[in-house]
């Protein structure tokens, strides 16, 4: 009988360490979220001993490297320094919320006079390393961009520190503002949406006036979206509440918009004619005038401006160029020995409706025979849907 060769247990050797390795992985992997907000409270901790002991040079260096670009210690110190009310101890360090790369920290902070008070921070993770968000020197240059009328610059800057902080209510507030400034209604509605959501949740650190803004930069976003019920609910509620006047003018001018498009115009009159005295702006005042006068029947001038601008197509000549060229003929077909006034005049039907007439004015043929008025043209015109109908 042959002796066999004794089996290698180098294979075995291999699976067994594979299997190794792959449980030391998994453990590891089910290990790291615990770690890393492990990582992360302790950075708080150590960022908010340093800002209570006011050592501003250590509290610096755990500042996330994107904060650190936007603001320097020189300016940070200083920041700090001038605040009147510094914190001068803290406690009970939790992780309110964690996403992959940003974090809001929740803790209570001792306050100058003793009393501990419920205070947030958030954190951003770059190069895989937790450092706190700082945003004091910022915000500001997004609020100057905003008053420059430099939107696109607004919006980038806005979106960048959204980005880095997007848990602070005055991230939101800018991100806000600035995408409606921008025309960008689709996303304003969203970041609008999530500042009085926040506002809410943090108990109102933006009280009615200044929230008023938000709400009102929402409602008008809704609106040119096409989300006009959601639009109206909130255009009436700030109606109602009569709070910043430059607020309360907006929102009664886009709320009177919407009740005239819903077929309440005289309700529409009466909304513009309560929030015009409100209305200061030159845009804005111009706005309440004109909406006054096309609904209460007093823009006759402009009724006569665009029936005379009637087209029955498009390919077609104007009513008034029409009336142009053939009005020397009419005038002869007539039988008028010289030319007779002629008047376009417009009469107010109310809630915006007008009735727009030429008229040939008496004369008189060669042989000093009466010829009377003729009215040549009559036209119907809804002044606030700027349409124009031939009558006769």
């Amino acid at each position: 009988m042959e002796d066999r060769p004794p089996q290698s247990n180098t294979a075995v050797i291999i699976v067994c360490a594979a299997i190794g390795m792959i449980l030391a992985a998994a453990g590891l992997w089910a290990f790291w979220p615990v770690y890393d907000s492990y990582t992360l409270t302790s950075r708080a901790k150590n960022y908010l001993s340093a800002v209570s002991q006011e050592r501003y040079e250590n509290a610096y260096e755990l500042l996330s490297p994107s904060s650190k670009k936007n603001c320097t210690l020189p300016r940070y110190k200083a920041l700090n320094q001038e605040k009147p009310a510094k914190m001068s101890g803290f406690r009970i360090v939790t992780i309110a919320e964690k996403r992959p790369h940003n974090a809001l920290i929740v803790y209570e902070a001792l306050t100058q006079n003793g009393q501990w008070q419920p205070a947030y921070a958030s954190f951003l993770k770059e190069n895989g390393t937790w450092g706190k968000v700082y945003l004091e020197n910022t915000i500001p240059s997004i609020s100057e961009y905003i008053r420059a009328g430099k939107n696109e610059a607004a919006v980038k800057a806005a979106r960048k520190v959204y980005d880095m902080e997007p848990f602070d209510i005055r991230t939101l507030a800018a991100l806000c503002e600035a995408e409606f400034n921008g025309g960008l209604y689709k996303y304003a509605v969203k970041s609008c949406s999530e500042t009085l959501s926040a506002n809410e949740e943090y108990g109102y650190p933006y009280q009615a006036e200044t929230e008023s803004f938000y709400r009102l930069y929402l409602a008008v976003s809704q609106n040119q979206m096409g989300l006009k019920d959601k639009a109206k609910t909130s255009l009436e509620t700030l109606f109602k509440r009569k709070t910043a006047p430059e607020v309360y003018c907006r929102a009664g001018l886009e709320y009177a918009t919407l009740s005239a498009e819903n077929g309440g115009r005289k309700a529409a009159l009466k909304i513009v004619s309560q929030v015009a005295p409100s209305c200061t702006g030159t845009e804005d005042t111009a706005s309440a005038q004109e909406m006054i006068d096309i609904l209460s029947g007093s823009a006759v001038g402009e009724a006569v401006r665009l029936a005379k601008l009637y087209r029955e197509k498009p390919s077609s000549d104007t009513i008034l160029e029409i009336w142009l060229s053939e009005r020397k003929g009419i005038i002869r077909s007539l039988g008028h020995a010289s030319a007779p006034r002629e008047t376009w005049s417009a009469q107010g039907l109310g809630d915006g409706m007008y009735i727009v007439t030429l008229v040939l004015g008496p004369g008189a043929t060669a042989d000093k025979k009466t010829i009377p008025a003729k009215t040549i043209f009559t036209l119907k015109v809804d002044l606030w849907k700027k349409t124009v109908k031939m009558e006769s």
